[in-house]
């Protein structure tokens, strides 16, 4: 009885411990359910949509995305990829309930059999080792630095997993919409083709002309294929990176945004790069939020805590405590305490406490580090959005309906016979490629925009905001189609 009681006495503590540990499907969903909930405080956009993960749309033949933040949201319900990175938190919590528990106690039993008397001598042993008892705080204290850490790798993953949905969308919208307008160039050619020979069988322009022409044609006819093309691979990678089946079709906008809808002027660009308040807000909300800043700060709390743990434990990398009885030969019995430890003579822990100490340094540089690169790379997306604003700018308010009122006055000098087919056929080439380049610059811009969204933790949101409301977009006038009128 005194055994028991002793051995009860010892196992208590373990069980107490291995008690006071959660059940794994709570935490499980909690984890899953922060993750979405952090990405939601940074991108209110998703909070318009339902982000939990859900097969009901397998049974969909048709998705329409009218906006990154639809598709990111789609993303979050079915790409495999993100399922992943969700399904990651319940191995971090396993593990983080692991590394709580006190390790089992020891037994040991041995008999022993007397050649002179051919009775058997028995021994029973109970072991539990007192380091892991003593540690166990700190243990977990370490171990909830790193489900930390866990937690905003799996964030960083999200976040740059969101990052592409976002400009895979945009891709896919841009091509869509440079492949539209390469529709009606590749027609315009084919129209002037046909004036061409009427010319030429009229007598009124030569053969090599008339092939230079055909040929023109052609060459917009390979580059509308090429498009078209390129479409089709750019939205087959849109419904890869959300999630949808090769049979599923999913449609998207013909256009891209105009770059208002992005809340960015110049003026507010302008602003942030001579580093105003603006640019501070940003620069902050960067560091707060920005995963790979989290996963640094987050794997320094856990070397500290590990750095700590190795001096609390002296070098020792076990120490235990156990009961042992003893029966002999002759009936009697004897019972006792049994202490195990390892000393430290060689290895007294100095070279692990150096390298974490090293980790340390290395992480504080590391820091330093990608704070210096936020700036830098804040800096270059913001001067390339006001560059590409400014672009768009004047090829949407100036240069397109420069050239179509020019167009429009050369058809009216060419229904007046004050000029010829050539000069129509030029001023309607020139306006086409005109709007061609408009629309590689609007893509450009979103492109940029969405690297800006990355830079700054913000996966659906415009990063600032205008205090006034914007103005609604102007879009380009589409091409002006002219009936021409040909003279004999």
């Amino acid at each position: 009885m005194p055994f028991k009681a002793l051995a009860l006495i010892l196992v208590l503590p373990a069980l107490v411990a291995c008690s006071t540990t959660s059940t794994p499907s709570s935490r499980d969903n909690g984890q899953a359910e922060n993750l979405l909930q952090a990405l939601n405080q940074w991108s209110p956009a998703l909070e318009k949509h339902d982000t939990k993960p859900s097969d009901d749309l397998q049974a969909l033949t048709s998705v329409r995305l009218e906006n990154p933040a639809q598709a990111q949201a789609l993303a979050l319900r079915q790409s495999p990829a993100i399922r992943a990175i969700l399904a990651s938190q319940g191995i971090a919590d396993a593990a983080y309930r692991q590394a709580t528990l006190i390790n089992n106690p020891g037994f040991s039993a041995s008999a022993l059999r007397a050649e002179d008397t051919g009775s058997w001598k028995t021994e029973f042993g109970l072991n539990l080792g007192i380091l892991d008892w003593l540690t166990l705080p700190m243990r977990k204290q370490l171990a909830g630095a790193e489900l930390s850490r866990a937690r905003s790798q799996a964030l960083q993953m999200l976040t740059e997993e969101l990052g592409g949905v976002r400009i895979a969308y945009f891709s896919a919208v841009g091509a869509r919409h440079l492949s539209r307008q390469l529709q009606q160039t590749a027609e315009a050619a084919r129209l002037n083709a046909e004036l061409a020979g009427q010319l030429n069988q009229a007598g009124n322009l030569s053969e090599l002309e008339r092939l230079q022409y055909v040929d023109a044609s052609a060459r917009q006819q390979q580059a509308l294929q090429q498009a078209l093309a390129e479409a089709d691979a750019r939205l087959a990678e849109l419904k890869r990176s959300v999630g949808l089946g090769v049979s599923q079709q999913l449609e998207i906008p013909d256009e891209l945004p105009d770059i208002v809808e992005s809340g960015l002027t110049a003026a507010t660009l302008q602003a942030l790069l001579q580093h105003d308040e603006g640019f501070d807000t940003l620069l902050n909300q960067a560091s707060a939020q920005r995963p790979d800043v989290r996963l640094l700060r987050d794997s320094r709390m856990a070397l500290e805590q590990q750095l700590e743990l190795q001096q609390k434990q002296l070098g020792m990398s076990e120490i235990g405590v156990g009961l042992i009885t003893e029966r002999e030969s002759d009936g009697s019995r004897a019972s006792g305490l049994e202490l195990d430890l390892s000393l430290p003579v060689f290895d007294q822990g100095q070279h692990q406490r150096a390298r974490s100490q090293a980790q340390l340094e290395q992480l504080s540089a590391n820091e330093a580090m990608l704070q210096l690169a936020m700036v830098h790379q804040l800096e270059t997306s913001l001067n390339n959005l006001l560059s590409l604003t400014r672009q768009a700018t004047q090829l949407r308010d100036e240069d397109i309906p420069r050239q179509q009122r020019m167009l429009e006055l050369t058809l009216q000098e060419y229904n007046f016979m004050l000029t010829g087919p050539f000069e129509l056929i030029e001023a309607k080439q020139q306006e086409l490629e005109t709007v061609v380049r408009y629309i590689g610059i609007l893509e450009h811009y979103w492109l940029e925009h969405a690297n800006l969204m990355q830079h700054t933790a913000n996966a659906a949101e415009a990063p600032v905001a205008e205090s006034d409301s914007p103005a609604q977009p102007q879009r380009p006038a589409e091409p002006v189609h002219h009936q021409e009128h040909h003279h004999d």
